[in-house]
């Protein structure tokens, strides 16, 4: 039966290059975590202990963690407001061909990138709250 929920009301679907076939995937972790800071790292670590363990970007893990980090922190802080009774989800999943895919999902109500400003210069500085882009 085809969908008749009109195209501009659809949530948008990734692209198939992002689609990782399910009978394929070396792993697939589904987390949620409450939306407070202090969450946060345990998760990581969770998360970061078997895709280790599972070897689905050897060399990369660490910078991996890094990532998973600032998008659960900004997931937290942006998309939930910091509210412990909102939720915070995170789906992770790897495979030979396309490697890893992270997913994180927050209850805030997002933004349109092609609004964004293609800025002349940009730099990039490393500090405790994340990424900072001038």
């Amino acid at each position: 039966m085809a969908d008749s929920t009109p195209s501009s009301e659809r949530a948008p679907q990734p692209p198939k290059s992002c689609n990782p076939d399910a009978k394929k995937l070396d792993l697939k972790l589904s987390v949620t975590l409450s939306a407070d800071r202090d969450a946060v790292d345990e998760v990581v670590r969770s998360i970061m202990k078997v895709v280790r363990e599972v070897k689905c970007v050897p060399g990369s893990e660490d910078d991996i963690e890094l990532a998973l980090t600032e998008a659960l922190a900004n997931a937290v802080v942006h998309g939930a407001k910091s509210d412990p009774s909102k939720v915070i989800e995170c789906d992770v999943a790897c495979d030979d061909e396309r490697g890893l895919l992270i997913i994180v999902r927050d209850p805030g109500s997002g933004f349109d990138p092609a609004k964004l400003p293609i800025p002349a210069k940009v730099r990039t500085s490393i500090r405790s709250t994340g990424a900072a882009f001038t």
